[in-house]
């Protein structure tokens, strides 16, 4: 009975450790393509707040014809998004880009124009926030 007991003991430590186990490189595998990502992202908010700030671009543009107008010159860099959903929105002429959940529902990067550092990382701090952007990020920033 003893030994039994030391076998069961035993098989519930080492399943502990591995589910333990497994979910941190899980995690560790979400930041890094998250990180990945919001590299990839502070590169297309550059190419979109380009088009913003410095062209006369209209600022009635949906998201996604303001991506194809903002990355003519390099359609490669939406190729890090397509499993996920874009938006895109203009204030005080400055680009603010935001990456969804492919189902569009929760937000997970967010990055604006108007400031030099990625701005938010929703898929950490908020994992639950809807995909929205941000109101005011850029409203006090002018030339």
């Amino acid at each position: 009975m003893m030994k039994f007991l030391g076998i069961v003991s035993s098989v519930i430590v080492i399943g502990t450790f591995t589910f333990c186990c497994g979910c941190t490189m899980c995690l560790a595998g979400e930041q890094e393509e998250m990180f990945t990502l919001a590299s990839a992202l502070t590169k297309l908010t550059t190419a979109v707040e380009s088009k913003v700030r410095f062209e006369n671009t209209p600022t009635d543009l949906n998201s996604q014809k303001l991506l194809q107008l903002a990355t003519q010159h390099d359609p490669g860099l939406l190729n890090p998004f397509s499993e996920y959903v874009l938006k895109t929105a203009n204030q005080n002429r400055h680009a603010i880009v935001l990456v969804c959940t492919a189902d569009g529902m929760k937000a997970l990067l967010e990055d604006a124009g108007c400031t030099s550092k990625m701005d938010m990382h929703w898929w950490r701090d908020q994992p639950d926030r809807p995909c929205e952007i941000s109101q005011n990020i850029c409203a006090t920033t002018s030339l």
